[in-house]
């Protein structure tokens, strides 16, 4: 129970030791490391039995390296365009050759896919960060992924949405835990 609840425990640990990192060593992420990550992502709690989200693996610097350049055109265009309303940040400064991309995808006609879909990339970012490993979001890469050439590549079904892309990678510097702030509580009800 949460009085037995030990702030040392291997799950907070992962939460205060995940952080974002973007600087990579040149050492390959193993397969058995990213199975590990698909495999604690099919672990959520869903509202039916059926896991309806998959995944694309993509270890090839060329490919991610390809992806980046092509997401990067695109955001200069919409720049341009004067369509980037939102301030996109485009993360340009990654240690390429180094990292895996892993993008979870779902059919959001399917009652609960997205949310099912972020419960598999928080256990996975979790799983990462508790087996050692840099990992973090990269928005930037969605536009592109979901372009039709690109998920034809990508063998990924035209009914299928890339919802999350995961970037992971050996840490070239340690990742050092933080201080994740105060939570903002706008009420608190309880019973008297």
């Amino acid at each position: 129970m949460l009085s037995e609840f030990k702030y040392g425990g291997p799950v907070m640990q992962a939460i205060i030791n995940r952080r974002s990192q973007f600087h990579f060593t040149d050492i390959p992420v193993s397969k058995n490391s990213i199975d590990m990550l698909l495999n604690a992502g099919m672990r959520t709690s869903t509202i039916s039995s059926k896991r309806l989200w998959s995944y694309v693996v993509i270890q090839d610097d060329t490919y991610i390296t390809y992806l980046r350049e092509y997401a990067l055109l695109l955001k200069q265009l919409n720049d341009i365009s004067g369509l980037n309303g939102r301030g996109v940040k485009l993360e340009e400064d990654f240690h390429v050759g180094s990292e895996s991309l892993i993008l979870i995808c779902a059919n959001l006609l399917s009652p609960y896919a997205f949310d099912d879909c972020w419960l598999a990339v928080e256990n996975m970012l979790l799983t990462g960060s508790a087996l050692g490993f840099g990992v973090l979001m990269d928005g930037s890469l969605l536009k592109v992924a979901n372009l039709s050439n690109i998920k034809n590549d990508l063998n990924v079904p035209d009914e299928l949405t890339v919802i999350a892309a995961i970037i992971v990678g050996e840490p070239e510097n340690p990742i050092l835990p933080s201080n994740g702030g105060s939570p903002k509580v706008w009420k608190w009800v309880c019973s008297s």
